[in-house]
């Protein structure tokens, strides 16, 4: 993980041990030396790059004081519950995991081009309930987590119904059985609501995800900061992670892995991007940065070139 934790010990350091002990929710409270399970689709699969949500959760609960956690992902692209069930829990739970977050709806919402459900509902919830019934007769502490986006800037889409339909389901069974449930759409819809950068002059569709899917790196942030204010952390506690995380050096190196920067100049291009017109939006812009399209120092030239300007504006930053 390549993580500065050299406040851990510092006056942060010593508000993360304070907001952990007096204000973590019982229902999701981990332990030092405890093995920590994920299952999920890509988004689960991503989040353990550099600064991957997952990546980032780790780096919170260490800075809070635990130590030997053993971190266990299991993310495929493309995965829907009957996978997930058959294929990706057998091995999961085979190293005996204390906790499992479990995320699933993403791929079994969508629509084909027609506007049909490949995957019933029915399908789902029976898959997802088999999942449910291994990880508890397995003695595994479960937290549900709920499905995001299907297209984020297309909020009352076909597929984004199926999302609020499975949530539902979710949030029901996890009052059924006992198990904490983690609302992750709700704080991307409240964050679009919040607005893009002020007296832009282009109005990109994601605030989020990089493709209205998958998380940027401002989607990873807030996954992993939902996650910890449902375990009861403190929002200036958040707030200062948050802003620490930016500058994580390898921020976007799941989308580019070979032009990999942080969170911070990820989101200076976006601004520069949105505020002037210019530059052109950060996904394909590094996209193109990928070996056999661009040389490496052309790769350096032109982007000491766009923050050399960047550097002479005064943008905004928006959360």
């Amino acid at each position: 993980m390549n993580v500065d934790k050299s406040t851990a010990g510092s006056v942060l350091g010593f508000i993360l041990l304070t907001a952990w002990s007096a204000a973590a929710a019982p229902e999701i409270n981990i332990r030092s030396g405890e093995r920590v399970g994920f299952i999920g689709d890509s988004i689960t699969q991503f989040g353990v790059h550099g600064a991957g949500w997952i990546t980032l959760l780790q780096d919170a609960w260490e800075r809070a004081g635990l130590e030997d956690l053993d971190m266990a992902v299991s993310g495929t692209g493309g995965g829907t519950a009957e996978p997930m069930f058959n294929k990706q829990l057998p091995p999961l739970l085979a190293g005996n995991p204390d906790w499992l977050f479990i995320s699933c709806g993403v791929n079994d919402a969508r629509v084909d081009r027609e506007g049909n459900r490949p995957i019933s509902f029915s399908t789902y919830t029976n898959y997802m309930t088999r999942i449910f019934d291994t990880v508890r007769d397995a003695g595994v502490k479960a937290v549900v987590l709920s499905a995001t986006v299907v297209g984020e800037d297309r909020p009352d889409s076909r597929a984004n119904t199926n999302v609020a339909e499975i949530n539902s389901w979710l949030e029901e069974q996890a009052g059924i059985r006992g198990l904490p449930y983690v609302d992750m759409m709700t704080p991307i819809r409240e964050g679009r609501e919040r607005g893009w950068y002020p007296d832009a002059k282009i109005k990109m569709r994601y605030k989020y995800t990089t493709d209205g899917i998958h998380m940027n790196p401002r989607g990873d942030r807030l996954r992993a900061v939902t996650i910890l204010r449902a375990m009861g952390w403190d929002q200036e506690v958040l707030a200062r992670l948050n802003e620490e995380w930016k500058d994580i050096p390898d921020g976007v190196s799941r989308n580019i892995p070979d032009a990999a920067m942080s969170g911070r100049d990820y989101e200076r291009l976006e601004a520069y991007h949105a505020v002037t017109g210019k530059g052109g939006h950060p996904m394909p812009l590094l996209h193109g940065f990928r070996p056999g399209r661009t040389d490496p120092a052309e790769r350096e030239r032109i982007l000491h070139e766009l923050f050399t300007e960047i550097d002479r504006l005064d943008l905004p930053e928006i959360e």
